[in-house]
């Protein structure tokens, strides 16, 4: 797929996401949860370079946590696998409100 952005073209990566045969057995409780686990040992404290945006993006425990409380399906579940590629490569959409002082979250999209 060819994509047009700013006056630039560019072949889109397809990403794929995957369950495996084990994991479609899970309810969505105990995949997350499984995953949640994999994602804490993968990706907590890390920080990944997003070229589209040009800045850097670090991976918490909190950040994890929302994932995982917004998380209501197989599908969504299995996209924390992918969470480096999206880190790295989605382009800044818009920011949301503040929910607290501390906190920011932003929405993006993979070109």
């Amino acid at each position: 797929m060819l994509l047009f952005v700013e006056e630039k073209f560019y072949e889109a990566q397809t990403l794929e996401i995957w369950e495996t045969d084990e994991e479609k057995k899970l309810s969505i409780h105990d995949l997350k949860n499984r995953l949640f686990e994999w994602a804490l040992s993968k990706f907590r404290g890390k920080d990944f370079y997003n070229k589209p945006i040009n800045q850097k993006i670090h991976v918490s425990r909190a950040g994890l946590g929302k994932w995982k409380t917004e998380t209501k399906s197989h599908d969504q579940a299995a996209s924390i696998k992918i969470l480096d590629s999206i880190l790295k490569e989605a382009s800044y959409w818009k920011e949301a409100p503040a929910l607290s002082a501390r906190s920011r979250y932003h929405k993006v999209y993979l070109p």
